[in-house]
């Protein structure tokens, strides 16, 4: 019986460790995607982006976007906004993957303007990786169904 108990107490606390470790990779990755929004420089997020990608920018939609058309769909978003700020602010963790989400301020021709903005990371095959993306004032579970005004 005792032998079970610590096998049990063993398993738990290796759980524990194993989720403590991907917590602090999750953490890492929004750290950089936070940055990156906040700079308007995304040339270091492009590794972290899944081959393809779900991502909701204002009105559109794109389901299984490749990552390279992921890239030039960010690139062509954040090249006309100034004065970019950006900050998570809250993040959930689960098993295999977290979300995060904050604001994006920024202003176009001067006027100020603002976005929401979650991130939505797996971490099932080892890799921590963006999956899905929705940037748009829409409520974030639009950024998987197709949502009509």
């Amino acid at each position: 019986m005792k032998k079970i108990m610590l096998l049990m107490l063993l398993f738990a606390f290796t759980q524990s460790l194993s989720q403590t470790k991907d917590t602090q990779r999750y953490e890492m990755i929004f750290t950089q995607v936070e940055q990156a929004f906040d700079r308007g420089n995304l040339n270091n997020i492009w590794a972290l982006l899944n081959s393809r990608v779900t991502i909701r920018i204002e009105d559109s939609l794109y389901r299984d976007a490749s990552d390279i058309q992921v890239e030039s769909l960010l690139k062509s978003f954040f090249e006309n906004k100034d004065s970019l700020k950006f900050k998570f602010a809250a993040k959930n963790f689960y098993m295999n993957g977290a979300e995060s989400n904050g604001l994006l301020s920024f202003t176009i021709d001067n006027k100020r303007n603002s976005l929401n903005v979650d991130v939505y990371l797996s971490g099932l095959k080892g890799d921590v990786l963006m999956y899905a993306m929705n940037l748009s004032n829409y409520p974030s579970s639009t950024v998987f169904y197709n949502f009509y005004k």
